[in-house]
């Protein structure tokens, strides 16, 4: 049996993004996927996360700890702890996802693909009714969600929220690198208005709904053991199609260069800051290390 190969929104969900594979030297250190990043007189933790996870993640290894603790800020993606930011969130989410007049996802669809939601819906225990006001690409990244989750992991014990719950209890300061507006509009950028290339992400979830709990498997056990390699092989993708090209240009290229900028921002401010953002970020092409690498900033692996 051949290798089997993730589906592109899946791995968005759990690592971040896919991407080519490479293995830059910096890669070659350490037994985590932390690495810290310095200038002449600061430096900044950067942590590779997975997104959904179980207990036997924890407790986190004793230098991922240690680099937390003694850190004055924790830096992610999007502060979803916060109340306002997960109202802005749905906000969002309804306002580009959902159709806004008599319109429901059946409309757009063919009967064959209609047939294959609602077959996955009962595995899943949902009505697939619950799919008809959503525009395609809300149904699959709604599909993907669920379909991770059924396969016994967490969203709650994800690195992120669990990290981001420590920061509260112990008076961290939180910053959000992102807004709930951008994080949403990486998604709904990929829309057109005739609604084919949320069909064609749509069409490429259901492919890979089956193959997906032995991949994730494969690829906790990865994270777990930074095994960088075997994550490389893992998510590398070929002969993307043009929706998924697109979502890779929105959801990885260009959050990369932000994400990279935001960390220059923090090493002139000399604070110790601790951030964490999907391990997809972190090792594949055109990442947010290579990134601050080119520009001679110092990067080491622990």
């Amino acid at each position: 049996m051949g290798r089997i190969r993730l589906g592109f929104i899946f791995v968005v969900f759990v690592l971040g993004l896919l991407g080519c594979s490479r293995h830059p030297a910096f890669y070659d250190e350490g037994n985590n996927l932390l690495w810290k990043i310095s200038d002449n007189n600061s430096s900044v933790w950067i942590l590779g996360s997975i997104h959904y996870a179980d207990s036997s993640f924890y407790p986190l290894s004793k230098v991922i700890e240690q680099a937390f603790q003694e850190s004055e800020a924790l830096a992610v993606e999007m502060d979803i702890s916060d109340t306002e930011t997960q109202i802005q969130t749905e906000e969002e989410f309804k306002k580009e996802g959902m159709f806004s007049g008599n319109e429901n996802l059946k409309d757009f669809l063919p009967d064959s693909l209609w047939n294959k939601l609602d077959s996955i819906a009962v595995v899943l225990g949902v009505p697939s009714e619950m799919f008809l006001p959503m525009r395609p690409w809300m149904a699959a990244t709604v599909l993907a969600s669920m379909a991770i989750l059924s396969t016994g992991i967490e969203k709650d014990l994800g690195i992120d929220v669990v990290l981001l719950d420590s920061a509260a209890n112990s008076g961290k300061e939180i910053i959000a690198l992102e807004t709930p507006k951008e994080q949403v509009q990486s998604f709904s950028d990929v829309a057109d208005s005739n609604e084919t290339s949320g069909i064609s992400y749509l069409e490429t979830t259901f492919k890979e709904f089956e193959n997906l709990k032995p991949m994730l498997k494969s690829i906790l056990h990865a994270w777990k053991t930074a095994d960088i390699k075997a994550l490389q092989e893992l998510l590398k993708t070929e002969n993307m199609t043009k929706t998924e090209e697109k979502l890779n240009q929105k959801i990885y290229n260009e959050r990369n260069f932000k994400m990279a900028a935001k960390v220059e921002e923090f090493l002139k401010t000399n604070k110790k800051i601790f951030v964490v953002v999907g391990v997809g970020h972190l090792i594949l092409e055109d990442n947010v290390l290579e990134i601050l690498s080119k520009k001679g900033y110092s990067i080491q692996k622990f």
